[in-house]
């Protein structure tokens, strides 16, 4: 069996997949504060899960945090850990980055993952703690992208900031009128700039109708429900999109 780890800035997402196929047999997510709490989440899987032989990991978090999960890793599966890295020669996606190892290994594994399904131009948009989006020719080339505040954390900066302006819940329905409350002030708001990003970032790239956007990240929903009238633009939301990219970059041996 294979564990994989998409250790992302707000949590750490995980499952178990069989050796041959794709097939989930498990999969949940932590929150990591502590050296001890990583060990007891470990722990949990192993409880469930002894014949771990393969272990692949995703990180933004580099460094020591690296570090102390692969040795996490081995001293609980007797597996060494394999982390994916970015690649500019061996896969199809291009990084468009002058410095390779800038590149969120996330963001390039979603591209791998999206391109690989599509084999045509598209955008690859993840709504989580930030929000990215990145471009992908035809040819699998890295056009570059976009980082932009994710949405609840535009929307937790106003209630920080400001002290009327306070929306305990984000629950979008696409509308993009003026709002005639301050909650619909600013959902409305938010729903117009998110959907004023997709469209411009999709028009300058001049990608021929209709683009594939795949949508990934815990707030992916989100973004499905606000791009559903238009034709142009074919969203496909994967919940996944990091790990199918993952199985890709780091195969088995």
């Amino acid at each position: 069996m294979i564990l994989d780890f998409d250790a992302g800035n707000t949590r750490i997402k995980w499952r178990v997949v069989r050796e041959q196929g794709v097939d989930v047999l498990d999969s949940g997510a932590f929150n990591f504060n502590s050296n001890d709490e990583l060990k007891y989440e470990l722990k949990n899987i192993y409880q469930s899960f002894k014949n771990i032989c393969y272990i692949r990991v995703a990180s933004v978090r580099g460094g020591q945090f690296d570090q102390l999960f692969c040795q996490a890793c081995f001293s609980q599966f007797n597996v060494r850990a394999k982390f994916a890295e970015v690649k500019t020669k061996g896969f199809v996606i291009e990084p468009a980055y002058d410095d390779p190892t800038q590149l969120g290994v996330d963001r390039w594994l979603s591209m791998l993952a999206a391109y690989t399904v599509c084999r045509k131009s598209c955008a690859v948009v993840s709504l989580g703690s930030a929000l990215t989006l990145d471009l992908v020719d035809d040819k699998g080339s890295h056009l570059g992208g976009y980082i932009l505040p994710g949405i609840r954390s535009m929307q937790q900066v106003l209630g920080y900031t400001t002290h009327a302006v306070k929306v305990d819940t984000l629950n979008c329905d696409g509308d993009i009128a003026p709002g005639k409350s301050t909650v619909t002030c600013v959902r409305n708001g938010l729903s117009l700039m998110l959907k004023s990003f997709i469209y411009e970032a999709v028009a300058l790239a001049e990608f021929s109708p209709p683009v594939s956007i795949f949508a990934s990240g815990g707030d992916a929903g989100f973004l499905s429900r606000q791009l559903f009238d238009r034709q142009e633009l074919k969203i496909e939301v994967y919940c996944n999109l990091v790990f199918e990219g993952l199985a890709i970059a780091v195969p088995l041996p």
